[in-house]
């Protein structure tokens, strides 16, 4: 069977997975990419904490860090080529790519530290992300011939890979060839991803018939960019051949996601008892995994995907072994109340309220939203107000979404339109919350109703600078509240509100 016939969609994780080096020179993994895997000592290491701690807080990403990095050398403090390169690593996995090319930038320009390989390699590629392919280009045409080695030529490959320029990424491959360059694994990985993203199997076949004439060793990568390009509807025999080839290669270092992700897809195509013997292999590799604890959450998730209660219920007693962290509590309540089973989630809210873990209202939205889904209003407010007596963290945009759609229900509508206030105010831009249609359009009815013209210019202000509706909307809706114009048909359809509430 041809591997066209598996690599027939790409997945959403594709855009995540690579692959790294073979020579230990620098990585591509998850958001990470490359970076320098040399070691530091424990008191480089506690150096480069105490620098990190400084520079971590920065989160605006148009904010520069360059001041930052200034007044610790005018402290008199020591700063070291390992210890930036372990910082630039650290950055880009939390995706702060411009701040890592600061930082790149500066070990030259104000430190004078001669950048080696790998620094020319992970610079190149951050430059690709922050300022662009064209940026990443003339910096590696201005790079002596001398520095662009088989890494840098790799940098620009997975840069052009990044952004699909097919021609230019195989005219790289091509220089490699012509240098002598021998072709890794994470060459063949970024190559294969962007023909798997751009749909073209038959240059997939044909590469993935050159490693196995060449020897190229899949990694787990490869496997996962094939398993997680491929739909188990379609062919469902393909998947479990690569599965096969996954258990019989003895060195594969294959980790718990790989088979976590795939058996993320069988469900999604309805194939669940193929999905549960996925999540048993997985299971087995929990024990090797760093993150235990996202292991155990991604494994209770899917089992309630798959209708499992039981299995549900048994990984949060495997998560409980270790220290449960608050996205713990989320990932548990959103699944356990998948089941409606609201005794069970009310005890582990319960547990969760008697713990020293910060009391994010993130973990009582999850319960607020249960009842407010269920017509427990009463039960809701309670929730409401023991968290207001207790001074925990106030309630956010969604919660309060969350009791204006649940007093539309019960037809409490000044209290619709007071939470209603309240989460517009509360809202910033990139928040996650989300209005629901209908919900909003009672409660501009009932404004309407009570005929307070200044109130219900002062609600569509905030939805306008919410950027929930747009500017004719805005107008339209004002000319309905301050004359005797009718809602017209069709208006609120023009209301640019968000999908709705979940």
């Amino acid at each position: 069977m041809k591997l066209a016939r598996i690599i027939s969609r790409t997945s959403s994780f594709l855009s995540q997975s690579q692959s790294p080096d073979l020579n230990n020179i620098y990585i591509f993994r998850s958001k990470t990419k490359l970076y320098s895997t040399k070691t530091l000592t424990p008191k480089r290491e506690q150096q480069t904490t105490t620098l990190y701690r400084r520079i971590s807080p920065v989160g605006n990403s148009n904010e520069s860090i360059v001041p930052v990095l200034d007044k610790w050398i005018e402290e008199g403090r020591p700063v070291s080529q390992n210890e930036l390169r372990t910082i630039v690593r650290e950055l880009r996995r939390y995706g702060r790519f411009k701040h890592a090319l600061q930082i790149s930038q500066w070990m030259s320009d104000k430190r004078y530290m001669h950048p080696f390989v790998c620094d020319v390699a992970v610079r190149l590629e951050l430059i690709a992300k922050v300022n662009g392919i064209e940026q990443a280009e003339n910096y590696f045409n201005n790079t002596p011939k001398l520095m662009r080695t088989c890494e840098v030529y790799g940098a620009l490959l997975y840069s052009y890979a990044h952004v699909k320029c097919v021609d230019k990424a195989e005219g790289v491959v091509e220089k490699m060839r012509e240098f002598g360059f021998p072709l890794q694994t994470i060459n063949y990985n970024a190559l294969l991803k962007l023909y798997c993203q751009t749909r073209n199997n038959e240059k997939v076949d044909a590469l993935i018939h050159e490693m196995e004439k060449k020897q190229i060793k899949f990694d787990k990568y490869t496997y996962s960019i094939l398993l997680n390009t491929y739909v188990p509807e379609s062919d469902s025999g393909g998947i479990e051949k690569i599965l096969m080839r996954i258990d019989t290669d003895a060195d594969l270092n294959i980790d718990w996601a790989t088979y976590a992700d795939v058996a993320n897809r069988f469900l999604g195509a309805g194939s669940v008892d193929k999905a549960l013997k996925l999540l048993k292999k997985s299971e087995k590799l929990v024990a090797f995994a760093k993150n235990k604890n996202d292991a155990f959450s991604n494994l209770l998730t899917m089992y309630a995907t798959a209708g499992k209660k039981e299995e549900v219920l048994r990984m949060w007693n495997e998560c409980k072994k270790l220290k449960v962290r608050n996205r713990d509590y989320m990932c548990m309540l959103s699944s356990i109340l998948k089941f409606d089973d609201i005794e069970n989630a009310e005890k582990i809210y319960e547990e969760w309220e008697a713990g020293d873990l910060s009391k994010d209202i993130r973990v009582s939205n999850f319960l607020i939203s249960f009842y407010c889904k269920n017509d427990l209003v009463e039960k809701a407010e309670a929730l409401m107000e023991s968290l207001k007596s207790k001074n925990w963290e106030k309630a956010n945009a969604s919660t309060w979404c969350w009791m204006s759609f649940a007093y539309v229900k019960s037809n409490q509508m000044l209290k619709a339109v007071k939470s209603m206030e309240s989460s517009l105010v509360l809202h910033y831009p990139g928040s996650r919350w989300k209005l629901d249609k209908k919900s909003t359009e009672m409660c501009l009815k009932y404004l309407k109703e009570e005929g307070d013209v200044n109130r219900s210019s002062n609600v569509v202000r905030l939805l306008k600078d919410n950027g929930i509706i747009s500017e004719e909307s805005h107008e339209r809706l004002l000319a309905y509240f301050s004359g005797d114009h009718a809602l017209e048909d069709g208006l609120l359809e023009m209301i640019q509100l968000q999908i709705k509430t979940k």
